[in-house]
């Protein structure tokens, strides 16, 4: 510590300049304390962040892949707020870049009417953005459906309404 000290002493602005008077000598030592203490302080809070963030990534990488155990559960609450009938074959964590996320395979929603899958799909990707996620509101970053099957029927005031699904009130 006394050799840092003694090169900031040395590359100090008053003596770089040479001789000053007391009062601006004793101004310079005390802004010098107070950047010191500043420099300490952003440092220390860097220090902090960083470590807040390797545990929250540590607790996401954790739990993410205990959602795949939820399968069914998820499915039910899909099933719930869409009002058809939900069901997915294999859910599996991944990771795109920073952004966790999960991927649905074989995904069927069933039509009421017939019994039969309304929409299907190969796979559904789901990615979520983080900043959200930290603060409660979980917010999708990017949906991905691959491979979807389902069948349109024109109604007959022109719109257009999933085949086995309940058209969308108009406007």
């Amino acid at each position: 510590m006394r050799r840092l000290s003694h090169v900031f002493n040395r590359l100090s602005v008053p003596r770089a300049l040479g001789h000053l008077p007391s009062g601006l000598s004793a101004a310079w030592a005390g802004w010098r304390r107070r950047l010191g203490y500043c420099g300490r302080a952003l440092g220390y809070g860097t220090a902090a962040l960083l470590v807040l963030l390797a545990i929250v990534f540590t607790v996401a990488r954790v739990w993410l892949p205990s959602l795949a155990e939820k399968r069914q559960e998820i499915a039910d609450f899909l099933s719930e707020r869409s009002g058809y009938r939900v069901s997915i074959e294999r859910i599996e964590a991944y990771w795109e870049g920073l952004n966790p996320g999960l991927r649905a395979y074989q995904v069927e929603v069933v039509s009421p009417t017939t019994g039969r899958p309304a929409i299907r799909l190969a796979e559904l990707r789901l990615t979520l953005a983080w900043l959200p996620l930290l603060i409660g509101k979980p917010e999708i970053n990017s949906l991905v459906l691959v491979r979807p099957s389902l069948v349109f029927e024109r109604l007959a005031d022109g719109r257009f309404a999933i085949s086995g699904l309940d058209p969308v009130a108009a406007d």
